[in-house]
């Protein structure tokens, strides 16, 4: 027998209890928008989601979609007709207005097999200005049986115009125990191994995954060894690190583990007595990565320029605590 869809997606049960209820209850709106971390699920639910209202046979009891009809595989294959997934073109850094004229004709049509004309807006916070207005023209005046998801890691990104006409879901990070049971299950990783790896995650099980595979241990020795030799250095050896650390097979990972170090170096430091000037520079340079790094992402940014700024930063905050001379 099936399994109803939203029995595999883990660590969201009230987002998925909410939208059951919407469904059962037939209100669910003409707008709904995703918002959470990246790579958490968001765009997981939205495919159950859509599913179960294009299921040819929902589930007895559950009202979940089957997963294994014609309806459920052509939505994952992408192949049904009444569904449009929009989403950022390949090489661009922003959503067109283009794209949201098509979304608004599309909604216009009639449904061809299920009873709605859907639509999966992913990225939703990288429309350029025209492509938000155009969007709220279409979000004014909804078609009957339309269902437009927007998907975003950024809610702030969004005109409040946009949120205050959607009904809002917050997915939140999953917990490291989660994540702990999903890489033994996904990634067949033993329990030490998913422990040691889970917190590396940041609530991601995209990140989880990613991170699961064989050259990742390596990957993690190498660059601790890097931090470690930072502060030794000089300036063209930080910027060879940067270069090696922005390669673009890499540079995701590269993002996770330096999160990942300075959380570690945090946590350590905070044990010690003493040192509450180090404590505090720590501190406020783990707050300009974070934000330099999430800049980087939502705007493009040169990744090795971004890998310099910081390990130069890195680089001054142990000389000026050591006394020693930094580079200029």
């Amino acid at each position: 027998m099936p399994s109803a869809v939203f029995e595999g997606i883990a660590g969201h049960g009230e987002v998925i209890h909410r939208l059951l209820s919407m469904m059962e209850g037939e209100r669910l709106p003409h707008a709904l928008l995703f918002h959470g971390p990246p790579g958490i699920g968001k765009n997981t639910t939205a495919i159950a989601l859509i599913q179960t209202l294009f299921c040819l046979q929902t589930i007895k009891g559950s009202g979940q979609g089957c997963g294994v009809c014609v309806g459920c595989r052509k939505v994952v294959s992408g192949n049904h007709p009444d569904l449009l997934r929009v989403e950022m073109g390949e090489d661009k850094t922003r959503i067109l207005v283009e794209q949201i004229r098509e979304l608004s004709r599309f909604f216009n049509l009639t449904p061809l097999e299920g009873n709605w004309k859907i639509c999966l807006l992913d990225d939703a916070g990288q429309m350029n200005d025209a492509a938000a207005n155009a969007l709220l023209k279409t979000l004014e005046e909804p078609p009957g049986k339309s269902l437009l998801i927007l998907i975003t890691s950024r809610l702030d990104s969004l005109l409040p115009t946009i949120r205050s006409r959607c009904q809002s879901l917050r997915f939140s990070p999953l917990s490291d125990e989660v994540l702990v049971a999903l890489a033994q299950s996904k990634a067949n990783l033993n329990g030490e191994a998913a422990r040691d790896l889970a917190p590396l995650a940041e609530g991601s099980v995209a990140r989880l995954l990613q991170l699961a595979n064989s050259e990742f241990a390596s990957l993690r020795q190498d660059f601790l060894q890097t931090m470690d030799k930072l502060p030794s250095g000089d300036l063209s050896q930080l910027v060879q690190a940067a270069a090696q650390w922005a390669d673009k097979e890499r540079y995701a990972t590269t993002t996770t583990l330096l999160r990942g170090w300075f959380r570690q170096k945090i946590h350590v430091t905070m044990g010690v007595e003493g040192d509450s000037g180090y404590k505090k520079e720590l501190l406020a340079l783990a707050t300009q990565v974070h934000a330099l790094l999430q800049r980087g992402h939502v705007f493009n940014l040169n990744k090795q320029l971004i890998l310099e700024a910081i390990f130069i930063r890195h680089y001054r905050l142990h000389r000026h605590l050591s006394g020693g001379p930094s580079q200029r």
